[in-house]
């Protein structure tokens, strides 16, 4: 029976504090002689002032158009338009304006901060200046002094018992997310006491950090997403259809990983250029776009094709002098600078610019060498050679003819 009173008394008297003083005021009775409420009820107004109070020592100092219900509620208080309501709540408040503290002790140690919000048991209990901060649940940011422009959700959200903080700029949502975190500017979602490296998500403002410990889908619809970055550290880019893969997947440990179950495929400007086929063969695309392939290399290696229709060709012309080009080139064997072990051979893309410049290559600060087109070079040269073998050929049959001739006279 008691309990059920007093949970009726709590009721009339959030309710008595949620209704506008001036209603309160307006609703008044005369009395003749003298009128007794028990306890401690203070109900104010006039043109400058209004105020209630409910509670032994409740807004003793007055705070105008204040609301105080609780034993030493806003004790302290004598600034305006503050709702404290619970047992010591916002007791040390002097200059703090528009605070609403609700709940046992809640926002007790405040002394200046202003428009703070600050609900639960023992909220926000030791914040003494900080300013504009939303603090919701049981003992959240319990031993801040500071707690300005920040918001802790949830219970024990960003306590450091049994030390004390000096904590601006923070969020922390969930059961105890941030708890003992002494530091500014931090973001905390989370159901536990985690680090930041096992926190689900942790943030940092000042830098511009955001850190997700746990698997994020993006976008699709249904149980289909877009895209997913999991735990091991894979991409994942999904097909919006459903299926036993994803579409992409991007790996990497000591090296990096593509992996797609069909075709990977690499575009520009939505033309295709080059595709590495399930199979294992790779097709590099022609320049004209048109879908037929420049160049295809097989699994195991192998080239298969390139790409050399007369009609896709114009201005053709023979090779001229192609031996004495060839003969002025030389071939090297090797080691490259970053791999100073295996034996490689080749040409020095200096030298072939001298002769051939049109199969040299850049990037803006090396040379390259297109290897294929020399192909065509050394055709050229090796029929320039070989008609050069022909002609000493006939030269030398002529001239052992001659000779033949010059043994049989002498022998006569």
């Amino acid at each position: 029976m008691r309990h059920t009173l007093t949970g009726v008394l709590c009721y009339f008297i959030v309710l008595l504090a949620s209704l506008p003083l001036s209603f309160l005021v307006a609703q008044h009775a005369d009395v003749e002689g003298d009128m007794r409420i028990r306890g401690h009820v203070d109900l104010h107004a006039d043109d400058d002032t209004t105020y209630l109070s409910i509670g032994y020592k409740s807004g003793k100092q007055a705070g105008p158009w204040s609301t105080f219900v609780g034993v030493r509620s806003g004790t302290n208080n004598i600034r305006s338009g503050c709702t404290y309501i619970g047992y010591e709540a916002g007791f040390s408040n002097v200059d703090g304006l528009t605070g609403t503290f609700i709940g046992h002790q809640a926002g007790r140690d405040n002394v200046s901060g202003d428009r703070n919000c600050l609900m639960g048991y023992q909220a926000a209990f030791s914040n003494i200046s900080g300013s504009r901060t939303v603090a919701i649940g049981y003992q959240v940011a319990l031993r801040d002094t500071f707690a300005d422009k920040s918001v802790y959700l949830g219970f024990e959200a960003g306590s450091t018992w049994p030390d004390f903080s000096n904590r601006t700029g923070n969020i922390f949502i969930g059961h105890q997310a941030g708890k003992d975190n002494m530091e500014s500017n931090r973001l905390f979602i989370e159901n536990s006491d985690a680090e930041f490296d096992e926190a689900l998500i942790y943030g940092e403002f000042d830098n511009d950090y955001l850190r997700i410990n746990g698997e994020l889908e993006i976008g699709g619809s249904g149980n289909q997403s877009r895209i997913v970055l999991q735990n091991d550290g894979q991409i994942r880019f999904n097909q919006s259809s459903s299926g036993p893969f994803p579409t992409l997947s991007l790996a990497s440990d000591d090296h990096t990983y593509m992996n797609s179950p069909k075709d990977l495929i690499f575009q520009t400007g939505y033309k295709e250029w080059m595709r590495i086929q399930a199979s294992g063969d790779v097709t590099f695309q022609a320049l004209d776009g048109v879908g037929l392939a420049d160049l295809q290399v097989d699994a195991n290696g192998t080239l298969v094709r390139s790409m050399s229709d007369r009609r896709l060709k114009e201005n053709i012309k023979p090779i001229s002098n192609a031996l004495h080009k060839i003969l002025a080139l030389r071939g090297v064997r090797y080691h490259w600078k970053e791999n100073p072990v295996d034996t490689s051979f080749g040409v020095i893309a200096q030298e072939v610019q001298e002769v051939l410049p049109e199969i040299i290559t850049s990037d803006g600060e090396f040379l390259g060498v297109n290897y294929s087109e020399i192909s065509a070079v050394l055709i050229e040269a090796i029929k320039e050679q070989q008609g050069i073998i022909e002609s000493l050929q006939v030269e030398n049959s002529k001239l052992l003819e001659r000779l033949i001739r010059l043994e049989a006279a002498m022998v006569k």
